[in-house]
């Protein structure tokens, strides 16, 4: 019976592949400031963006064509985001960004187009939607280091404000994609408050969008083609 239920839970992650991103998504969001007294904080979103990135790979390669233009994008940006370990080159960390940034467009593309063109509403289907969402959070912060780096004094940061590694960028990322606004870290140029309320106007459109989407798909599924709901 053990034996069984090992099994069973092998075969349910094998079908829900974006369970162990979702997972590593969260990991690389939220613990990286709460082990930094152990290990660098820096050296920590590296391990775990790495991970990311492998689980991204494994999550949206539903066809060999997928799975080598992943990995073809994903060499750049694991080669880059390292190398800034034995280099401390500006221009390195400047392509880093950049290579990061195309990663997590384009996997969010694929990822859309299956969650949009899911025909039920699966766990996976609603662990993708969820990573979806993060990813857009992630992007930003990687898209505010790099305004950061081409024009510094872009943003306004609290001498109480976490400010090791890119970790700022993410709280901020996320403080406004959820449109939360504490204060603590404010954009001080026009193009900062550009890409701040395109990110926010980008996370509400996404929420009341998708939701609607997902539960209208998750209606239409319960409901059989002659009008009854479905109970299987």
């Amino acid at each position: 019976m053990d034996i069984r239920n090992r099994l069973t839970t092998l075969h349910t992650l094998g079908r829900e592949r974006f369970a162990l991103l979702l997972l590593f998504l969260l990991l690389y969001l939220g613990l990286a400031p709460f082990l930094k007294g152990w290990i660098t904080a820096r050296l920590l979103m590296s391990i775990l963006l790495s991970a990311v990135l492998l689980s991204t790979i494994y999550a949206v390669s539903q066809t060999r064509r997928q799975a080598v233009l992943t990995s073809i994008l994903a060499v750049p940006m694991l080669a880059t985001t390292w190398l800034t370990y034995v280099m401390k080159w500006r221009e390195l960390t400047l392509a880093s960004n950049l290579f990061s940034i195309l990663f997590m467009l384009i996997t969010m593309v694929m990822i859309l187009h299956y969650v949009i063109g899911a025909k039920r509403v699966t766990r996976d289907v609603i662990f993708a939607a969820i990573v979806v969402y993060l990813m857009i959070g992630v992007m930003g912060s990687l898209i505010y280091a790099l305004l950061q780096n081409v024009s510094p004094g872009s943003f306004s940061i609290a001498e109480t404000t976490v400010r090791e590694g890119a970790y700022v960028f993410i709280y901020y990322s996320f403080v406004t994609l959820t449109t939360l606004g504490y204060g603590d870290v404010s954009p001080l140029t026009d193009q900062a408050r550009a890409l701040a309320l395109l990110e926010a106007v980008v996370g509400q459109i996404y929420l009341a969008v998708l939701i609607a989407r997902l539960v209208g798909t998750h209606i239409s599924q319960a409901i059989a083609p002659d009008g009854r709901r479905n109970h299987n």
